[in-house]
């Protein structure tokens, strides 16, 4: 995981983490690997998410569909 003051590393699986943010609106699944703080989010080009920090996320091919429906709802 990443913050702005650090990185943590956990032993956790990414989908018990997700479990755990299921409630949250604030938090996203875009891949496998990923999930985002949508506040965060710069903007959504075709299969990528760009942060505000400038990075480059791709979009996992199951998530696609949920993302794009999910963001044009905010």
């Amino acid at each position: 995981m990443h913050t702005k003051e650090k990185s943590i590393t956990t032993l956790q699986k990414i989908s018990d983490i997700e479990i755990k943010l299921k409630d949250s609106s604030y938090f996203i699944r875009i891949h496998k690997s990923f999930i985002i703080s949508i506040k965060h989010i710069e903007k959504l080009k075709s299969d990528f998410i760009y942060l505000k920090n400038g990075t480059q996320l791709s979009i996992g091919v199951s998530y696609r569909v949920h993302i794009n429906e999910y963001l044009n709802l905010i």
